[in-house]
């Protein structure tokens, strides 16, 4: 069963990496939102709390962009796409939760298609 999977997954992703077959256009890429509290984030850059975040992510999500609020805290946006079981409610969220980190997914994202801009 893990030879069709190679095979597939050899067909579906070009040199960098990237998704590129028609299974792929029904995929969304999934926004998620983490607030990192003033506590948390306290002494810390953004860059470090962005790593601590990033340390709980699969690999097919990753930090995007993190940035302090005005009370201190800090809110980290993490992007990927939804594979194999890997996804942001089944899985990213619940995970993030267990490092103490509150989580929502943004809704309305854009199908990701071949040659799109991330």
């Amino acid at each position: 069963m893990s030879e069709p999977m190679a095979d597939h997954r050899a067909i579906c992703y070009d040199d960098e990496g990237r998704l590129e077959c028609c299974c792929e256009l029904r995929r969304r890429e999934t926004t998620i939102i983490v607030k990192v509290s003033r506590h948390d984030a306290q002494g810390k850059t953004g860059v470090e709390v962005a790593r601590r975040v990033d340390a709980y992510l699969p690999a097919n999500y990753a930090v995007a962009y993190s940035g302090p609020n005005q009370d201190g805290s800090v809110t980290v946006t993490v992007k990927g796409i939804d594979s194999a079981g890997w996804t942001a409610e089944g899985y990213v969220i619940p995970r993030l939760a267990s490092g103490l980190y509150a989580a929502e997914v943004v809704k309305d994202e854009q199908p990701t298609t071949k040659g799109s801009n991330p």
